[in-house]
């Protein structure tokens, strides 16, 4: 009996979840120029433009579909790492809790035309942050 109270308990907070998330969130958000998480400091690119170091990039890894020609609808699904630099950080108020988001300009990984480059000696990521303007 107590394990079918916490499994219903649990289900009705996953709906409550999200019933918030399909409403929306207030209508006023907080913005924040720096923000701090799982021990983490992120800056957002403007904030600190008069320094010589920067806190302001993020990776992300996420299955991509890439499409190697027309006549193949379908593609493949591959997992792809992206560098992007946090262009505003913004905390949204759904009511019975806040979820943060990141607004970045992401380049692909492997991707030299548009900036990246990935150092075969070092391995070290090289990114043109010019390309993300």
């Amino acid at each position: 009996m107590v394990n079918a109270t916490k499994n219903e308990t649990l289900e009705n907070e996953k709906v409550s979840v999200l019933k918030r998330l399909a409403d929306g969130p207030d209508h006023n958000a907080i913005s924040y120029k720096a923000y701090q998480a799982n021990g983490f400091v992120f800056h957002t690119k403007g904030s600190k433009s008069s320094t010589t170091t920067q806190n302001n990039g993020v990776t992300m890894k996420a299955i991509t579909t890439f499409i190697s020609r027309k006549s193949d609808p379908n593609g493949a699904e591959d997992e792809t790492t992206y560098y992007g630099v946090v262009k505003e950080i913004l905390e949204l108020d759904y009511f019975n809790f806040q979820q943060t988001v990141f607004y970045c300009d992401w380049v692909r990984i492997k991707d030299k035309v548009n900036g990246c480059v990935i150092d075969p000696e070092t391995n070290l990521i090289y990114v043109n942050l010019e390309k993300l303007k």
